[in-house]
């Protein structure tokens, strides 16, 4: 990938061709059954995608990455890499019809484009009402996993969310990590608390908080008896 540079001697100091570099002797010496390996993994494409749009047409980042998967001996690793891959490299061709397919929203691959705005444009071309009341459905209720990037449904419930597929646990408000102290149903970390989402929470309180709303209400009541 290095070589592929077409001014490769003069941007050899250039900050993308020393972050190559590194991990190249990173590769050398890691020791391929380690749990640190998805962290690491996150890191090294990081830089490769940075250094492929910077210095170079050739997409040498995808086969790094299936390279990559091949190398982890742990299958519990291997499944957390498997889904930072899809999260980068959402496209995959069917062996037999040849068709790409986004493994984001499960349509047609849609190069450059957002699977929500993909999405929409399908709606208006579908004839068949059913399928079309679905697409519709999907749009309004899902959501990209923070960390795979695949799409979750849900239509009711608190914040708090379990990725059906890689596992990881987030807050549906925000999309952050769950462990950065979101609430089940108000989350701090955002300002979309639309009035659906206020009404649909008024009456419930986080664990260990007290509800101020019915504290009032008590108080009133006991005035009001006085």
């Amino acid at each position: 990938m290095l070589q592929a540079c077409p001014k490769g001697e003069r941007h050899k100091n250039h900050t993308e061709h020393i972050a190559v570099k590194r991990w190249i002797t990173i590769y050398k010496r890691q020791d391929w059954s380690d749990s640190k390996l998805l962290s690491l993994y996150k890191r090294i494409m990081q830089d490769v995608i940075v250094f492929e749009k910077s210095h170079i047409k050739e997409r040498f980042a995808h086969q790094i990455s299936l390279a990559y998967m091949d190398l982890c001996e742990n299958p519990e690793i291997w499944k957390q890499v498997q889904f930072a891959h899809i999260a980068l490299f959402p496209d995959m061709k069917c062996s037999n019809c040849k068709v790409s397919v986004c493994l984001h929203c499960g349509y047609d691959s849609h190069f450059n484009m957002e699977c929500k705005e993909s999405m929409s444009r399908i709606v208006g071309t579908l004839t068949d009402k059913d399928m079309m009341t679905t697409v519709e459905w999907k749009l309004q209720h899902s959501r990209q996993c923070p960390n795979c990037s695949i799409m979750i449904n849900r239509d009711e419930g608190c914040n708090k969310v379990d990725c059906s597929y890689c596992g990881f646990c987030f807050c549906w408000a925000c999309r952050s990590s769950w462990s950065e102290g979101c609430g089940f149903y108000r989350c701090s970390n955002t300002a979309e608390n639309t009035d659906e989402q206020e009404n649909s929470s008024q009456d419930k309180t986080e664990l260990g908080v007290p509800n101020i709303k019915r504290i009032q209400a008590r108080l009133v009541v006991s005035m009001d008896l006085d």
